[in-house]
C-alpha cells in the first residue's frame, strides 16, 4: 500500500492515482476476504481467487470512472469503494462477535480508531482541507 501510494504521491498523476487506489483496494480486501472465511462463506483454495477478482473488479471500475467512462465529469468520489470495505468488514466483525467466534476485540477496537484516523485523512485530503494539491508552500 505505501509503494502505490508513495507513487501517486510523488508523482501526481493519473497513473499513479489509480496505482494509489489499487493499493488501498487490497489493503482493504484482505479482511473482508479473510472473514467471508470465517464465516464459512470460503474455503482457502477459494479465498485468493475471489480476493483477485475483487480487486480486478475494483479495479477495472476504477479505470472506467478515471477515463470518464461510466460516471462523466468525476461524478463518484473512489474513496467511497474503500469505505465501503471497511463498513463491510466491520459488519462481518460484529456478526463473528456475536456468533462467539474466538477473535482478540482488542485489536479489533484498536483497528477501529486507526481506521477512523485514516478514514478523516483521506476526506481533508480528498476536500482539500488537509492539502491543497495546486498549493504546496
Amino acid at each position: 500500500v505505501g509503494v502505490t501510494s508513495g507513487i501517486y504521491h510523488a508523482t501526481y498523476t493519473a497513473h499513479g492515482q489509480f496505482l494509489d487506489f489499487v493499493g488501498m483496494y487490497m489493503f482493504a480486501v484482505i479482511p473482508v476476504i479473510l472473514n467471508l472465511r470465517r464465516l464459512r462463506f470460503l474455503t482457502r483454495k477459494t479465498e485468493n481467487i475471489a480476493g483477485f477478482l475483487v480487486i480486478l473488479l475494483l479495479s477495472v471500475f476504477t479505470a472506467l470512472v478515471q477515463l470518464e467512462i461510466i460516471f462523466p465529469n468525476g461524478g463518484f468520489p473512489i474513496q467511497n469503494l474503500v469505505a465501503i470495505m471497511i463498513f463491510i468488514t466491520v459488519i462481518q466483525e460484529i456478526v463473528l462477535w456475536y456468533r462467539s467466534v474466538i477473535t482478540n476485540r482488542g485489536h479489533f477496537i484498536r483497528s477501529l480508531v486507526f481506521i477512523g484516523a485514516g478514514f478523516a485523512c483521506s476526506i481533508s485530503d480528498a476536500t482539500g482541507l488537509w492539502c491543497d494539491p495546486k498549493n504546496h508552500f
